[in-house]
């Protein structure tokens, strides 16, 4: 009977006998699915008053392991840094992830150059660096952020005041 469980409903026995959700890229969802839930929802690059930071957006229902996914700055080395083991982003949830910030929890070991020809921000997946989500020009800042006008929507706006781990508005 366990077993029909994990293949219906996609559930996992924990040791205990438990049963947990699995998470969205254990294998249930392709990268490409991923694509259309997992976002680069927020950025600041070169604000005056903080470290340089980038916010992910999990506009699913489930918990998403991002494990082993890369951030990069330029399409040509996708896996320039690895998110750490143990990182989870919650269904509805955001996460923030600073650049060359030694006193950040998640502290991605590169800067950000924002403007014309310089950096852009590429989320790519562990199997094939498949890029998730990417913003190809980091946009000039400043004090603010610039972030996708509402969680998970295409077009950016800029934000005089960011909401840096909070939803966009």
């Amino acid at each position: 009977m366990r077993i029909i469980l994990v293949l219906l409903f996609g559930f996992t026995l924990t040791g205990c006998g438990l049963l947990l959700p699995e998470f969205a890229n254990s294998g249930s969802l392709e990268d490409s699915e991923l694509a259309g839930i997992l976002f680069i929802n927020e950025i600041s690059a070169e604000n005056p008053d903080t470290a340089d930071w980038i916010e992910l957006y999990n506009s699913g229902s489930g918990t998403i392991n991002l494990s082993g996914f890369y951030l990069s700055d330029t399409p040509s080395d996708l896996i320039k840094w690895e998110i750490p083991e143990n990182t989870f982003l919650t269904g509805g949830g955001f996460l923030v992830i600073t650049f060359n910030d030694a006193s950040g929890t998640l502290n991605a070991d590169f800067g950000l150059s924002p403007g014309p020809g310089n950096d852009g921000i590429y989320l790519s997946a562990p199997r094939d660096a498949f890029i998730i989500d990417s913003l190809a020009e980091i946009p000039e800042t400043g004090s603010g952020s610039s972030g996708r006008s509402t969680d998970g929507a295409a077009d950016w706006i800029y934000f005089i005041t960011p909401t840096k781990g909070a939803s966009n508005q």
